[in-house]
């Protein structure tokens, strides 16, 4: 069996810490091969013996003969070559907007959905595909750390250059006792004297995680199942998020979900158990777990 997984312009993707690479690779069994293909410049990388990457400016030409193609997004681009294996089966993900709109163009066979709004949606624009709910995992770097020092009450992970993801609400409201640890770009919520700011690259980020009690996700409805959920739930902390975003609470057990009006009260009651909250990431959204439900999805 040979996958194309065709991935979207990411720099990103050639990093070691991508999670998607760390998905695709687990995808692909011993006796299959599988490549990822880019945007960019020319760029190849052997990922393993059966895995490569590459990187190309174009793939209207690009010659491959796969059996199952993976699409991450919706890129015009991807739009002759599909075209040209109209009979290789097809999946399709597009976190956002992009999951809810596919192309319709092309005909997926199956179009994995990351939240109810999206699932909906596809149900009606693309009725003779199979829509699938599937939980997004996190990184395998993401682990939880040998000791919880505690030394945060909150993990807010944020860009602070997207409004979205609710750094005034937390600026705004936020009890002065609660210790926040900062994980993004600055932004309005590190003007308070109980937030430390730190600008974290991706690997570092499962240290900063463990050192706190909880997360929280004050994000709106745009962000669909928000990478941060898995990350936080692989690191074994549980999660405080608003009502408004959009993923699936029966497959993300260990995510609180609140308005704002109840919000910090929610935070400052949830109890704690890391090891079960680790546990349970492991034994049903991790990686692995994820890659052998895709893999049995494809052989369908």
């Amino acid at each position: 069996m040979h996958y194309l997984f065709l991935r979207g312009i990411s720099k990103a993707a050639t990093k070691n810490t991508d999670m998607w690479l760390n998905l695709f690779t687990k995808i692909v069994g011993k006796n299959d091969t599988g490549e990822m293909v880019c945007f960019g410049e020319p760029y190849y990388k052997k990922v393993s013996e059966n895995f490569v990457i590459k990187t190309m400016p174009s793939i209207d030409n690009y010659q491959s003969d796969p059996d199952i193609i993976f699409v991450r997004g919706r890129f015009k681009e991807w739009i002759n070559f599909l075209t040209k294996h109209k009979s290789v089966k097809k999946i399709y993900y597009g976190a956002g907007n992009n999951g809810s709109n596919p192309n319709t163009t092309i005909y997926y066979d199956i179009i994995l959905s990351d939240c109810q709004n999206q699932l909906d949606t596809i149900i009606k624009t693309h009725p003779k595909s199979k829509c699938v709910a599937w939980a997004k995992p996190a990184h395998e770097i993401f682990t939880p750390p040998k000791i919880y020092t505690n030394e945060y009450d909150i993990c807010f992970i944020g860009n602070g250059k997207r409004p979205h993801k609710g750094h005034l609400f937390v600026k705004e409201t936020c009890p002065k006792d609660i210790k926040i640890l900062h994980l993004g770009t600055q932004s309005e919520v590190d003007e308070m004297p109980n937030v430390t700011q730190i600008l974290s690259e991706h690997n570092e980020m499962p240290k900063w995680i463990g050192k706190c009690k909880i997360g929280i996700v004050p994000y709106s409805s745009k962000d669909s199942c928000p990478r941060v959920i898995p990350e936080m739930l692989a690191c074994g902390i549980p999660i405080v998020a608003f009502n408004t975003v959009n993923f699936w609470h029966n497959l993300y057990k260990d995510v609180i979900v609140t308005d704002t009006k109840n919000f910090w009260n929610t935070v400052k009651n949830t109890s704690i158990d890391n090891k079960q909250i680790s546990d349970r990431y492991n034994n049903e959204i991790s990686v692995l777990k994820v890659a052998d439900f895709l893999r049995k999805l494809c052989m369908e």
